[in-house]
């Protein structure tokens, strides 16, 4: 749960149960092309760290797990901070077991002391997600994304 309370300043401050995390899923891509951007657009006063494929593969010879590790450092380095991971079961079904178990790893070393707001997106719905990823996310919110704005 985030409370949100708001100085005579006008400054908003948060006290969080932990890192918060928002996983943004459906069947289609809207999300990723739409809200996605939207909401790192709206967030851009925070240093945004992007965690996808091209990420985790950009240099040859180094490992996927290390390209984790690499970008959670720098996301600490500059906290406050927004660690953007797009279309997360794109590169969970390519990379190996180790690489999964280094993420998750990683997400759950992310304790209420660090002030990094986690945004993550899934081509599915969120009932199809690995039970992995489900696991994992621990989320303050989770948005299952309609498809088809009639039917809602």
């Amino acid at each position: 749960m985030v409370n949100v309370k708001y100085r005579s300043t006008g400054k908003a401050t948060s006290k969080s149960n932990g890192c918060p995390r928002i996983l943004l899923c459906g069947n289609d891509d809207s999300h990723t092309r739409h809200l996605g951007p939207a909401l790192l657009h709206t967030l851009e006063h925070l240093p945004c760290h992007v965690l996808d494929v091209t990420t985790l593969f950009e240099e040859t010879g180094k490992a996927a797990e290390e390209a984790m590790i690499q970008k959670m450092k720098t996301a600490r380095r500059t906290l406050p901070a927004l660690l953007y991971v797009p279309g997360i079961l794109t590169w969970w079904d390519l990379v190996d077991e180790t690489a999964r178990v280094v993420f998750t790893s990683l997400m759950r070393g992310l304790d209420r002391s660090v002030h990094m707001l986690v945004l993550m997106t899934a081509h599915c719905r969120h009932i199809d997600l690995p039970p992995e990823v489900a696991a994992l996310k621990g989320l303050n919110f989770a948005i299952p994304f309609a498809t088809n704005f009639r039917n809602i």
